[in-house]
């Protein structure tokens, strides 16, 4: 039975891991191979990763969702302390420059962060489109975005000054297929959810998800996107749906509200079983 656990997220679910603005997961087939879905923003990941009984270095991939800083601060952490020579599979926009530009406050650069980018380069497997990981994990990029539908990326821009609106297009999901029905794991869900499903629904014929995890970036969304968001989620016969990271706290709490049998927090040591 496929596994995901939950090694980093801005909440804990266990008092003995830690936890930090950032995401990171390990995804366990039936078969038990390993991959690693991004790797947080700072490396803790690591320790969370071996307090749950799970070594990172035998991963046989690592996938990244997109190119920010807190999925893919962990980078240099996860080299240091493995042996890990394998494929990095990730849209090759993961490599721009970024900026978070929002009013009354400095412009941050949020882009990739690791010490080591040409090692990056030399281990990356750009996917632009579908990449099957393994016979039941597949990566998606380059998610469809379709006019009228949310998609959050205000505030995100290419350069400093905040002239160059940056639409993440490198933005990724994965789809774990299981026993129950295919799981959609996200990474910070910029294309929207409803885009990324609709996307993947077209490419692949799937017209329902058993469950989602990951982050659903709904931090500051308007109410008319949580509403979206929800009406996705039925839409696509979710039974399960674990969301936590960029979520947001007041967004997560109406999602539950509204679903109640379905919404349920992520953090640091969820481990699930489908």
């Amino acid at each position: 039975m496929p596994q995901i656990a939950v090694l980093c997220d801005n909440h804990t679910l266990n008092p003995h891991l830690t936890y930090e603005h950032g995401l990171s997961m390990a995804i366990i087939l039936d078969s038990g191979d390993l991959w690693i879905w991004d790797t947080g923003q700072s490396g803790l990941f690591m320790d969370n990763a071996f307090s749950m009984g799970i070594n990172p270095g035998r991963a046989a991939g690592l996938a990244l969702s997109h190119g920010h800083y807190d999925h893919t601060g962990g980078l240099d952490k996860f080299w240091e302390q493995t042996d890990f020579t394998g494929p990095v599979y990730a849209h090759p926009a993961i490599f721009t420059d970024r900026f978070a530009c929002h009013p009354g406050t400095d412009p941050r650069a949020i882009g990739l962060r690791t010490s080591a980018p040409e090692r990056l380069r030399n281990q990356l497997v750009p996917v632009k489109d579908t990449w099957q990981l393994a016979p039941e994990l597949t990566l998606f990029t380059s998610i469809t975005r379709s006019p009228g539908n949310f998609e959050p990326v205000q505030g995100f821009y290419l350069d400093p000054e905040g002239n160059e609106p940056d639409t993440i297009p490198d933005d990724a999901a994965i789809v774990l297929t299981t026993p129950n029905g295919p799981v959609l794991v996200l990474g910070c869900c910029h294309s929207g959810l409803k885009n990324t499903c609709e996307h993947i629904s077209a490419k692949t014929g799937i017209t329902r998800f058993h469950a989602l995890i990951g982050g659903l970036h709904l931090g500051s969304a308007p109410q008319q996107a949580i509403k979206e968001t929800k009406e996705t989620i039925e839409a696509f016969g979710c039974t399960r749906a674990y969301a936590g990271h960029c979520t947001g706290e007041d967004a997560l709490a109406q999602l539950q509200k509204s679903l109640p049998l379905v919404m349920h927090p992520m953090g640091s040591g969820l481990f699930v079983k489908f």
